[in-house]
């Protein structure tokens, strides 16, 4: 999410463009906080796609066309992820 101002100077926030509406099923969600991503899954599509947290830089990584993928962790803390189930 990001933030403008209004004509009284007040913080608004707007929203981040994202490629969830083009998601049929979004699943699992997982967030990458020290690099700022988001990891999703789509059980319809059967992908794993990736965005920057405020929406932009999105893109499919992988297509399981013999997995419907519902659950993704990540945690780059310990350098793992994203791991899909």
């Amino acid at each position: 999410m990001t933030m403008s101002k209004d004509s009284n100077e007040q913080p608004v926030p707007q929203q981040a463009p994202t490629k969830w509406s083009a998601s049929r099923t979004p699943m699992g969600l997982a967030v990458d906080w020290i690099h700022n991503t988001l990891y999703w899954t789509d059980v319809s599509y059967h992908t794993v796609s990736v965005s920057r947290v405020d929406g932009s830089w999105s893109l499919t990584l992988i297509t399981l066309h013999n997995m419907q993928p519902s659950f993704i962790a990540v945690h780059p803390g310990k350098g793992y992820g994203p791991v899909i189930a």
